[in-house]
């Protein structure tokens, strides 16, 4: 870094009145014009003149003088200004609360030290001679106390006026040294698709294996405006690149790139002689798998290779794919391909592998089973199954090959679009907080939504027919799965689902949930009232001329018993060895029963599992009650043969 290079910053001059604090700061405004930063001077009088005109000089106002300069003082920061603040700010708890605005290293309190006495031989205004004259109150050093500074950021003298150039280099190299001190960094990552993603664990990695300290921004003109973390930046137009000490932009195409760094250097035009070093970032090979570069090279290592090389960053990606390459040698590919499949967001750049991936997993064989959770319909109990197993950490579950992606600081978005979008399918999510349709749909994703959307049907003849590619991708994308992480892996899985499995496993293990059908009834009832009762894969289970308005207990009641019907035919054709029938009821008086269920099925097909129970002793079933109408209508669709459709 240069020499004097000052990053966009609030240089506080505090002092007595004829310190020489205003002298100063307009010293250092001109020098830094003249070198090609922006920076402008907040004086007292000055703002005391017209903003602050309406404000005395007791303590209640001189606190609320200082609290509206912090605040110009930090919308002027915001816009890449250096701002030199001339402002005696007589009280310490005062000049604190200003700091507080400011991000760490973005606010220095400069202490003009001058002698009393000498500040009022100078007394330019004549205001010591009115203080002591008894014609001007509050004024500080005399009948207002005046709090020094206690760790001033940086001291000055200002006796002698012939030293202020020298002051003012002093002020300025001590701030420089703060600014690019190689153990506190400023860092964008322009572009958060793989390559982003990639680069912010390596920042991350770097932040927690070493003494650098790094504050890390993200910027994407897809993902920002969804990702939560305080550190995403939305609008391009409010990157200011003489913050950062670096840029990382983080895409495959370099011509993108390139065009991107000339945008944000245009957009900085005349904005300050400090420039970061732009780099470019042309894979997403780095992951945690790796992190053990940190104690083979240090910081400075990768901070001098930063600073040293082009935009290209040749050096950089070279080092990191050859880091790749070594963890590789006794990895799979596609496995590890799985793998950052769950960890990144695609950013379309890995379509055209969808047949190679297919063509790897067509003739592998699962490692581990799938454990379905096999419903009629929902509101029967199955995510409280699927937590609880996902709890015990022996078996894989969507949500929690997720949790290390959605835990990361920065949340990035498209979880659930990136797999649909993956098998060629459409997905549409809204935003919420960062939390997003698609995010919550990844804990229900399942085969029958890559092969048929949304297309639910209780006609066979729609299962029969499925396309053998589709078919050959969902079967490719589980065993990925499996593979990956080394654990059966638990989906909920609807009567449908059951039949494509069984035309892509052998060894699937079924737990088939049932519940008490009068409970089951209210509860679908009041799923019908808040959402609709023309859900897909409900509705399919009703005839047209039943209205759920006219009457939601005998709707509901219907739809239960066909889906029943419809799962049971499909059931009936799987062997006993992998079917465990159980009632919600049962599961929540004593989940360990279940449990140990389960490990007995799995070991007699052959899979070491660990059988120890690490979960809780029971649930709360559901308080609901059917009263004797109820009862009464639901006896009689469930024995009445005329409400089947099957």
């Amino acid at each position: 870094m240069r020499e004097n290079q000052i990053l966009p910053c609030v240089i506080w001059l505090t002092g007595l009145s004829g310190a020489g604090k205003t002298t100063m700061a307009n010293f250092l405004h001109a020098y830094l014009e003249h070198q090609g930063h922006k920076s402008c001077v907040l004086d007292g009088d000055e703002l005391r003149a017209g903003v602050n005109k309406d404000l005395g000089f007791d303590d209640v106002s001189r606190k609320e003088n200082i609290r509206r300069t912090a605040e110009i003082a930090f919308l002027f920061y915001k816009k890449g200004f250096i701002v030199l603040v001339s402002l005696i700010s007589p009280f310490r708890e005062d000049r604190e609360a200003a700091r507080s605005l400011f991000p760490s290293g973005a606010f220095f309190e400069v202490f003009v030290d001058t002698d009393i006495n000498i500040c009022e031989q100078r007394d330019v205004k004549g205001l010591y001679k009115k203080a002591r004259s008894n014609l001007l109150t509050f004024f500080s050093g005399i009948d207002s106390v005046y709090e020094a500074p206690q760790t001033p950021d940086i001291i000055i003298e200002g006796h002698n006026e012939d030293m202020i150039p020298t002051n003012a280099n002093k002020v300025l190299q001590i701030i420089n040294k703060k600014q690019f001190n190689a153990n506190s960094l400023k860092v964008l990552i322009y572009g958060y698709g793989w390559n982003g993603k990639s680069m912010l664990e390596f920042l991350e990695d770097m932040n927690s294996l070493s003494k650098v300290s790094i504050e890390i921004y993200v910027h994407d003109e897809h993902f920002s405006p969804f990702i939560k973390d305080k550190r995403a930046i939305f609008n391009k137009e409010d990157i200011h690149i003489n913050n950062f000490n670096f840029i990382f932009i983080c895409m495959n195409n370099q011509s993108r790139a390139m065009s991107i760094k000339d945008s944000l250097l245009s957009q900085e035009a005349g904005g300050g002689v400090h420039l970061p070093a732009i780099r470019h970032i042309d894979n997403y090979f780095y992951s945690s798998k790796m992190k053990d570069i940190f104690t083979r090279h240090n910081e400075q290592y990768f901070i001098d290779i930063w600073n040293n090389d082009t935009f290209e960053n040749t050096y950089f990606n070279a080092f990191i794919k050859n880091e790749y390459e070594k963890i590789n040698d006794n990895i799979e590919y596609y496995e590890y391909y799985i793998n950052k499949l769950l960890k990144h967001t695609l950013n379309n750049e890995m379509e055209n592998q969808e047949e190679n991936f297919i063509a790897h997993y067509t003739y592998q064989k699962n490692k581990y089973p799938m454990i379905c959770v096999s419903y009629a319909l929902g509101r029967c109990g199955t995510t409280v199954m699927t937590q609880w197993l996902s709890s015990l950490e022996i078996f894989g579950y969507f949500p929690n090959m997720l949790a290390s992606y959605i835990n990361t600081p920065i949340v990035g978005l498209k979880n659930y679009q990136l797999m649909k979008h993956f098998f060629s399918q459409q997905s549409c999510f809204e935003s919420h907080f960062g939390v997003t349709q698609g995010m919550t749909g990844i804990m229900e994703f399942s085969a029958l939504s890559l092969i048929l959307g949304n297309r639910l049907t209780s006609d066979f003849s729609t299962y029969k027919n499925m396309n053998s590619l589709q078919l050959q991708k969902a079967k490719s994308f589980y065993i990925g799965f499996i593979n990956t992480i080394h654990k059966p892996l638990i989906t909920k899985s609807s009567a449908q689902e059951v039949y494509i499995f069984e035309q892509m496993f052998d060894d699937t293990l079924y737990i088939v949930l049932e519940r008490d059908i009068y409970t089951h009834v209210l509860a679908l009832v009041h799923l019908y009232k808040t959402l609709s009762p023309h859900l897909p894969g409900y509705s399919t289970y009703i005839t047209p001329n039943i209205c759920f308005e006219n009457n939601p207990v005998l709707y509901a009641a219907i739809t239960l018993k066909n889906a029943i019907i419809f799962r049971d035919m499909i059931l009936s054709s799987i062997d006993n060895a992998r079917k465990i029938i159980i009632s919600y009821e049962e599961f929540c008086t004593n989940p360990c029963r279940l449990f140990e269920e389960i490990c007995h099925k799995l070991k007699e097909q052959g899979h070491r599992i660990d059988d120890s129970y690490k979960g809780i002793d029971h649930f709360t079933v559901s308080p609901r009650k059917a009263d004797g109408d109820i009862i009464a209508i639901v006896d009689e669709v469930f024995s009445n043969e005329k409400y089947n459709l099957f």
